[in-house]
């Protein structure tokens, strides 16, 4: 009856606790609920499980916590490690080369946007045509205007984000 109540009490456990990692992470205020489930848990098992050792005199080898501690502390660093290498290499680094193509339709509604509110012109970009890449991810570019204008452009690949540049005409 007892391990079945252990049992019980381990998988609702599992699933409290997947609980406050998602409100906590919504919303800070409820990492209280952890410290309030471990005072709960120790209330209603922790303690009874001390009595009964103290009370039946059950002598123990108490194992030494200077291994579990160095596991816990290595766990940490590679956790580290793995994060930071993961951040700089989706940062810094091109994931995903796109193909031109894909880089002259996206261009267009950006160029439109940018000569309407920047160059305060009324006209849109009907397409965008790249003509040579400077150096790797970074492109010159024409967009054809719907008025029969051509603005040079610098276009910037970085990662999937494009950084539209228009230089002195």
């Amino acid at each position: 009856q007892k391990a079945k109540g252990s049992m019980v009490w381990f998988y609702v456990s599992i699933v409290i606790l997947l609980i406050i990692v998602i409100l906590a992470g919504i919303m800070p205020m409820f990492r209280v609920l952890a410290l309030a489930y471990l005072v709960v848990w120790y209330l209603t098992c922790a303690k009874r499980q001390v009595h009964y050792i103290k009370r039946n005199q059950i002598n123990y080898e108490k194992k030494d916590w200077g291994k579990a501690l160095l596991f816990g502390a290595a766990g940490y660093v590679v956790l580290f490690v793995l994060n930071f290498i993961l951040f700089f290499a989706l940062t810094y680094a091109n994931v995903v080369k796109l193909p031109k193509s894909i880089i002259e339709e996206s261009s267009a509604p950006v160029v439109t946007q940018l000569i309407q509110t920047q160059l305060n012109l009324e006209s849109s970009c009907n397409s965008v045509t790249i003509t040579d890449e400077i150096s790797s991810g970074v492109y010159n570019a024409i967009a054809n205007l719907d008025d029969g204008t051509q603005i040079n452009l610098i276009i910037n690949v970085k990662g999937n984000n494009l950084y539209i540049n228009v230089p002195p005409q």
